[in-house]
């Protein structure tokens, strides 16, 4: 196979590097496959590859710390180098090693492969390849400082952006909050002496809705500036993706919440104005008793009045009863 003299000097490089030599010298199989001993290999907060053997007493926790140490280590020309591969067997196990120039990245075995995962090894290297190219490519483009120095300003120029949009929504917050205050006044102004509705609770639970929306849209334009502002820098590009995934999963999952309740809310606004209208009904009934205008058997005049007030606040919890079972 080719390079095969390469990969088994270089694997046992690697383990020799991972482990004290009194572990490499007592090692009795080359490679073993200990249960719950996966760790994953990230480079540039990338996922490369699964390492689950344990490859002459070097465990898959001091391969992956292995390799990150190694390209860390890497200097741009050695980036600038093309990724190889060398195929070959250690004990009985076929083996691809990664490697850029002399350098080895590190070694991936038939024993890192998953049965879940349904793949060769040599598929589970096309896919490993092609995760170093992107980690490298990242590493280069953080290496290049007018990189970072263009990440800077377009985040800077986000939180611009974000500070000029939350101004905006909270000058409209308030402007919003001032007119439904106004509107209220207005109202009460105009409202028959004595008469009780629930038209100052109504704009009061807008307002307080108004303010929370405004909070809500402010934090939404604060996590996507977050976003904005880590997918500039190769590092934290990942992570940008990841939060972006994150909102827009958490944006649909309230949408589709509040969807879902509508049937619901439309149920107990349905409920609300059936009380209603029978708390009117019952209202004008007993205010044409405390009239005289009607008889009603057991019912005084004098009394009408108190028992009006308290059938009135029967009713209303009898519907917010019934509304929010």
């Amino acid at each position: 196979m080719a390079g095969l003299g390469w990969v088994i000097a270089a694997l046992w490089m690697q383990a020799s590097l991972a482990a004290p030599a009194s572990e490499v010298a007592a090692v009795q199989a080359p490679i073993a496959v200990r249960s719950g001993a996966a760790v994953e290999l990230r480079l540039m907060d990338r996922p490369i590859a699964t390492m689950r053997a344990e490859i002459a007493g070097a465990t898959p926790a001091m391969r992956v710390s292995r390799a990150q140490l190694v390209f860390n280590d890497l200097t741009e020309s050695e980036l600038a180098l093309p990724l190889g591969q060398a195929s070959g067997t250690f004990g009985d196990a076929p083996m691809v090693a990664f490697r850029l120039g002399d350098r080895l990245l590190f070694a991936l075995t038939s024993q890192d492969l998953s049965p879940e995962d349904h793949l060769t090894l040599e598929a589970a290297a096309t896919r490993t390849a092609a995760g170093l190219r992107q980690a490298i490519a990242a590493r280069r483009a953080h290496l290049h400082w007018p990189n970072l120095l263009r990440g800077a300003a377009l985040s800077l120029l986000g939180l611009a952006v974000l500070a000029a949009l939350t101004w905006g929504v909270a000058r409209a917050g308030v402007a919003l909050r001032a007119r439904l205050q106004v509107a209220l006044e207005r109202h009460l102004a105009q409202r028959v002496g004595g008469q009780f509705d629930w038209t100052g609770a109504l704009y009061q639970l807008v307002a307080r809705i108004v303010q929370i929306l405004a909070i809500g849209l402010v934090l939404v334009l604060a996590f996507a500036w977050l976003e904005f502002a880590l997918e500039q820098f190769p590092l934290t590009q990942p992570m940008g993706d990841r939060m972006g995934v994150f909102i827009v999963g958490l944006l649909s999952q309230i949408a589709l919440s509040m969807v879902s309740s509508v049937p619901g809310l439309v149920t107990v606004a349905v409920i609300l104005l059936i009380t209603r209208a029978v708390q009117r009904l019952v209202s004008n009934i007993f205010k044409a008793a405390q009239k005289g205008q009607i008889t009603v058997p057991g019912m005084h005049p004098e009394t009408a009045g108190a028992t009006r007030r308290l059938a009135a606040v029967v009713i209303w919890a009898l519907g917010f009863t019934f509304a929010y079972r």
